[in-house]
């Protein structure tokens, strides 16, 4: 009898341990799918940019018009470029820290560390950049102090590197400023949309920040 209730009590809790492995499994695929999505978003970005580029410099009509907005135009365009290029290195950085060393701990302290330790690595690196050192310090700030309850944390990071840009990063401060400020005009000025309309409605906005002067 008790050796039959020792088995059922074995049974039980390779079963426990099973399910919170699959659960950990589980939230780790997400949390790398999630910022795989992004970068595929951005992938795109940058294949056209990319075509931009090409067009700029090779269109003879174009190359022969050396106007202010020409110029101007050729000059956004390559800093945009730049701009994807950082965010490229830091999803791909992200997914490896999840992939490689994210056991189930909670997910906002794991961050903060990890994020911490990934600008603490750009800074010692004699071909540092610091303008994505300041970005990377300023994201594990955000990620410990400005998430709300039960916020999405990776839509949280993808959000903060539309707002503040890698190139030219703003402080956890001002992105919450920036946050609150359109998060209440949003509110004022909501209009019921189609259904059928949101997701190009929200493509159009994600282009309109991504395409803004640096």
């Amino acid at each position: 009898m008790k050796s039959k209730s020792l088995a059922q009590s074995i049974i039980i809790l390779s079963l426990l341990s099973y399910a919170s492995f699959a659960h950990c499994a589980g939230s780790k695929m997400n949390y790398i799918k999630s910022i795989l999505s992004t970068k595929k978003t951005n992938t795109t970005a940058l294949i056209k940019v990319k075509q931009d580029i090409k067009d700029l410099t090779t269109n003879s009509s174009i190359k022969a018009d050396l106007s202010f907005n020409n110029i101007e135009k050729l000059k956004k365009t390559l800093s945009y470029q730049d701009e994807l290029k950082l965010r490229q290195h830091f999803y791909d950085q992200l997914i490896f820290k999840l992939n490689t060393r994210y056991k189930n701990q909670p997910i906002v302290d794991f961050l903060a560390i990890e994020i911490s330790q990934m600008a603490i690595t750009e800074i010692s690196n004699p071909d540092r950049n610091i303008s994505y050192w300041q970005f990377l310090t300023h994201l594990a700030k955000a990620v410990k102090i400005a998430p709300e309850k039960n916020e999405d944390i990776m839509a949280f990071i993808t959000g903060y590197v539309y707002t503040s840009s890698i190139s030219n990063p703003i402080s956890p401060k001002e992105f919450l400023k920036r946050r609150h400020y359109t998060n209440s005009v949003e509110i004022l000025t909501v209009n019921p949309s189609n259904k059928e309309n949101v997701g190009e409605e929200l493509e159009t906005t994600i282009n309109q920040l991504n395409y803004r002067v640096q």
